[in-house]
């Protein structure tokens, strides 16, 4: 996990250093963020990416703390089927 906090630092920077943190195979990245322009940004990064995010309020609401989990583009669902692939002269 990685922790950044953004305060004051531009969003394109930000967005930056997301991308080349989970470029270097670090998934869980947390920002902490007193800009709603910066809180504004990562929800469109989460929703273009693929990644998750969970959003906090940081105490005394001076912010937010963001937490994305970044990849899962390699993780495959299979599609559910009926048929077995078991033979059925196997099953006793």
């Amino acid at each position: 996990m990685v922790r950044i906090d953004a305060f004051g630092m531009p969003s394109e920077e930000l967005i930056a250093r997301i991308e080349a943190e989970a470029g270097v195979g670090n998934r869980e990245i947390v920002v902490t963020t007193d800009s709603k322009d910066t809180l504004e940004d990562l929800v469109a990064y989460s929703n273009k990416s693929d990644s998750s995010i969970d959003i906090n309020v940081v105490e005394n609401d001076k912010g937010w703390e963001v937490r994305l989990e970044i990849g899962g583009a390699d993780q495959v669902t299979l599609p559910h089927s009926n048929e077995s692939s078991v033979p059925e002269d196997a099953v006793s």
